[in-house]
């Protein structure tokens, strides 16, 4: 029963234990009051405890007839104490009730669902067009204005459908904020009657009030818009949304700051010769405006993302987002003041560098809002123009070097594909026995088709590559099969051959992030699971809900009605992104990167199906290069097989380790006592500068991980012939002491200086190689 109904209805009396599984916890006390008013009505004393003294206050009758209620907060419990409550609740047929977050893990307990039976269990609503009716009835029973046929209006109803449809809000605050408002601005006090044409125009006019402030703000320069523009993020998200939320936001309104600079150079050229040379200069200020404004909002994302994301028990507030915002406003406005006294980014090429290079690895479709930003800037700057500033100039170079970076560590042709995942599909294991590592994960899954009536949605998380798809399809193959007798997936059914086709009609995979994604669960997804299945189970495998929560709440109408046939996978990498109820309402397993031993196997299995060379020096190089993630380490050896590499050294270029030897001889030339050439310090032939920079911290950071444990440990440095890396290691501990100063302080000196050079040129790297000379030795620092 929900909240909503049963305070609309009220029982006469409790004959059974009430359970109040609230979410937001928005009507507890509300109901809290209502059970206490049930409780004194029958003539009962109330009794308040916790969960240690309920079993012991409901266990015998006193001398006055009681009502227990236990108010049961988050937190940790002991196995035993919610044990002894359940036994309480099924044992027990006294008055008593508990109130318990959703997310409790009382609700993880096997003696659950058999408690859960014998009590009347009482529940917050997931926001959907299930539960609206309920949810508006009960919002509209204390309203004071004319609302007698509120509810009765079709267009009424329909709003909020569309609402809810569009992701306006998936809990019950939300729904309510957005109910009040809409009867204090579109419903005739006087008639009740609901006026749709203005509330829809209010939604469409919510983002023309963030658009407008941002266009005043980045290309008129005008602080006065910063206010505004804050004062229409608090409109669109009443309710708070994190600092992410809020990122993507601007990201997205951002975009169109770029479709403006088009319509408007459109409209110049369909003027004549003459309106394009006027609208030239303004175009070339508003290009230099956005662009401006787009590397300080990259620059910014991760401090707005950070907010929301410290503490993920706390639902975010729109007020500490806002404030980072406010602060974002004002530093671009400050740095606009700088742009004719040389480089307004100064001191932000560093984080804005962070995002482009992570934006540049996305893997697969759909980009993030911040990769679509970046793509955006990088095709507005396009080609070097005469007299452009020195900081747009650097700026391009620096999304081209990402790219270029990108495409390099891919291994891709530079042709600005993207990169297609790549997935094993005959050659991973088709039974359970056939995984690798992963033990705890494989045996609960296990366990978990041996008992096939749990449909307990399963959580696969770990990072990208660890293996969760992979273990997430061989669970669902097992669901599907049809064996009688032994351990499913047989392998040998009709139902495991078709999966093993791909096939299967009654499995269901699609990746929460694609763009299409919210649709597809919407108009087809939903729809489609209502009708009968060909198989027991119907498993459906989602990939990266972490990254559209809003798919996942979707889908909570079927995980709230327990279906006997649907099954839900998902595999998430950040689980601290997914939606709290979807967790709530799932066994999770954390899957985490293979174990050196245990990779070495994985890549000897895919090396002898390839029939490659597989000796240890061979593996050990695969396994360094993997980190312990299976994808990786089936991506090597495929790389391997499809180079026709046999030899050592033809693996280790075709991992693309062969820069070692390149990064070895800078280093060396770097700590050299005898004077040397400059050329030796010059930035190496074929490299970019950042890919330079990150080798050279990698070869330190090897230098002094080999001084300190004396083992290699990054893949590039494994079994090099001679130890150079032992070598170096010496010549630094040599240096340090001519020098007086101990290695790890000589260490530190270095490796702070290659980790704050800001390099984007040839030249500079050779500057920062004549620093890090005088750094070490005292020399004088030539002037080049």
């Amino acid at each position: 029963m929900l909240d909503v109904e049963f305070l609309q209805d009220l029982p006469a009396t409790l004959a059974q234990p009430v359970v109040y599984r609230y979410r937001s916890g928005l009507l507890r006390g509300p109901l809290k009051r209502a059970l206490l008013a049930i409780a004194e009505r029958d003539g009962n004393e109330v009794v308040t405890c916790t969960p240690v003294e309920l079993p012991y206050l409901s266990a015998a009758d006193g001398l006055f007839p009681s009502f227990v209620l236990c108010d049961w907060p988050a937190g940790r419990s002991k196995i035993s104490e919610l044990d002894a409550v359940l036994a309480a609740l099924t044992d027990r047929d006294r008055p008593l009730a508990v109130l318990v977050p959703e997310s409790h893990v009382l609700f993880k307990r096997p003696s659950w669902p058999d408690a859960g039976r014998k009590c009347l269990v009482v529940e917050e609503p997931i926001v959907s067009s299930e539960t609206l009716d309920a949810i508006l009835e009960y919002l509209a029973r204390d309203v004071t204005v004319g609302i007698d046929g509120l509810l009765d209006q079709k267009a009424f109803r329909d709003y909020f459908e569309r609402f809810i449809a569009d992701g306006g809000c998936l809990d019950l605050p939300g729904l309510k904020q957005q109910f009040d408002r809409v009867l204090l601005l579109h419903v005739d006090p006087e008639t009740g009657i609901f006026s749709d044409v203005g509330a829809m125009a209010d939604r469409r006019a919510s983002r023309n009030e963030l658009l407008r402030p941002l266009r005043g703000l980045v290309g008129s320069n005008d602080p006065r818009m910063l206010s505004d523009l804050l004062h229409g993020l608090a409109a669109r998200f009443p309710s708070g949304r994190s600092g992410r939320e809020l990122a993507d936001e601007l990201g997205r309104l951002s975009q169109n700051l770029f479709v403006t600079m088009g319509a408007k150079a459109s409209r110049g050229r369909s003027r004549g010769i003459e309106r394009a040379r006027e609208t030239s200069g303004h175009l070339d200020q508003l290009k230099t405006n956005v662009s401006l404004w787009t590397a300080v909002l990259l620059a910014w994302t991760p401090r707005l993302s950070a907010i929301g994301s410290r503490d993920s028990a706390t639902r975010p507030v729109a007020d500490t987002s806002l404030v980072e915002v406010d602060q974002l406003g004002r530093e671009f406005t400050r740095r606009m003041s700088q742009l004719d006294r040389g480089d307004p980014l100064s001191g932000l090429w560093s984080p804005v560098e962070q995002v482009i290079r992570l934006v540049a690895l996305e893997g697969e479709e759909p980009e993030t809002v911040q990769g679509v930003l970046a793509r955006a800037l990088a095709r507005e700057l396009g080609e070097e123009r005469p007299g452009e500033p020195r900081w747009i100039g650097r700026l391009r170079l620096l999304l081209a070097e990402q790219a270029a970076m990108d495409d390099e560590l891919r291994g891709g042709e530079g042709d600005g594909s993207v990169r297609r995942e790549c997935q094993p599909s005959q050659d991973g294991p088709t039974f359970f026995e056939h995984v690798i590592g992963h033990q705890v994960a494989v045996d609960g899954l296990r366990r978990r088709l041996r008992q096939p009536e749990s449909g307990t949605p399963i959580i696969l998380c770990g990072p990208e590559g660890v293996g969760k798809r992979t273990l997430g399809r061989l669970y669902a193959k097992g669901l599907l099969c049809e064996v009688a007798t032994g351990e499913p997936p047989c392998g040998k059914c009709e139902s495991c051959r078709e999966f093993e086709r791909g096939s299967a009609l009654d499995f269901i995979e699609f990746d929460a992030s694609a763009a299409h994604a919210p649709d597809y669960v919407q108009g087809r997804l939903l729809s489609d699971i209502r009708y009968a299945s060909f198989a027991r189970h119907r498993p459906i495998l989602i990939a990266n809900p972490d990254k559209a929560p809003r798919v996942v709440d979707m889908c909570l109408k079927t995980l709230e009605a327990r279906s006997d046939v649907t099954r839900f996978i998902f595999t998430v990498t950040n689980l601290q992104e997914m939606s709290p109820a979807g967790q709530s309402r799932s066994d999770i397993y954390r899957l985490s990167p293979l174990d050196r031993i245990d990779a070495g196997q994985l890549a000897k299995r895919f090396l002898a199906e390839d029939e490659a060379p597989s000796d240890e020096r061979i593996v050990d190089l695969i396994t360094g290069s993997a980190g312990g993630l299976p994808r990786r380490v089936y991506e090597a050896c495929r790389t391997i097989h499809v180079t026709g590499s046999t030899t050592f050294d033809g693996v280790r270029s075709a991992l693309k380790l062969d820069w070692a030897k390149v990064a070895i001889s800078y280093c060396s030339a770097l700590l050299s006592r005898e004077k040397i050439d400059y050329d030796c310090l010059e930035l190496p032939s074929g490299w970019t500068a950042s890919a330079a920079v990150s080798r050279v911290l990698l070869m330190l950071t090897e230098i002094y991980r080999v001084y300190t444990t004396g083992r290699v440990q990054h893949p590039a440095f494994l079994h090099l012939r001679g130890d150079p890396v032992h070598e170096l290691a010496t010549l630094l501990k040599t240096r340090a002491e001519e020098s007086g100063l101990s290695v790890q302080d000589l260490w530190s000196m270095l490796a702070q200086h290659w980790a704050g050079a800001e390099i984007v040129e040839p030249m500079g790297f050779l500057e920062a190689g004549l620093e890090a000379r005088v750094m070490i030795a005292g020399e004088e620092c030539p002037t080049i």
